[in-house]
């Protein structure tokens, strides 16, 4: 029983022991093949383990059907098999287009997109200090200046933090920082 002829001889029932992570005590285990699993739980006549074999058989039947409904048969016309191959093809490339629509509506920023906001940020910041277009009392400090910049920034592009603002929105995001004005109240 520990090797079956139909298995190739391969080692069904493996007795081996492992060591308790607690106590370091070792305990006898028994590693299974699949087919020996279903051996001893075949084997068991309680009324859980006649839920469990009705549950596997019924498993095991709907991935027969689903295998065999997925099953298409190969043209032997060779215009039969283009047409199969351009279908697949077609099929291939639409889930590619999908793919890519979906890698690019969640792409963010990379670093050096990244850099360049900062950048453009602290241009920005900088030159509206030095302008002196500010309304000195809300933002009597560049510290005070930069925290609103990056503020309208995050709320404008609905993130929080620069880093997450998308790929897609990044020309959207220099246009803005370079537009942008600090609030006057």
């Amino acid at each position: 029983m520990k090797r079956m002829k139909q298995n190739g001889g391969q080692l069904n029932f493996e007795h081996t022991q492992y060591q308790h992570y607690q106590n370091k005590q070792w305990y006898p285990k028994f590693n299974l093949t699949e087919d020996a699993f279903a051996i001893v739980a075949m084997s068991y006549i309680t009324p859980e383990a006649m839920k469990m074999k009705i549950k596997f058989l019924q498993e095991f039947k709907r991935m027969k059907d689903y295998i065999q409904t997925q099953r298409r048969e190969v043209p032997t016309d060779p215009f039969d098999q283009i047409e199969l191959l351009a279908l697949g093809t077609t099929k291939l490339n639409k889930r590619v287009e999908q793919l890519e629509q979906a890698v690019n509506e969640r792409m963010t920023v990379d670093y050096s997109q990244q850099q360049a906001i900062r950048n453009a940020l602290n241009r920005r910041v900088y030159k509206i200090w030095d302008d002196g277009t500010i309304n000195n009392v809300v933002h009597d400090s560049r510290k005070k200046l930069f925290s609103a910049a990056w503020k309208d920034v995050k709320s404008a592009f609905a993130v929080n933090s620069y880093c997450n603002i998308l790929q897609k929105d990044f020309n959207e995001a220099i246009t803005y920082i370079n537009a942008w004005r600090p609030r006057l109240i």
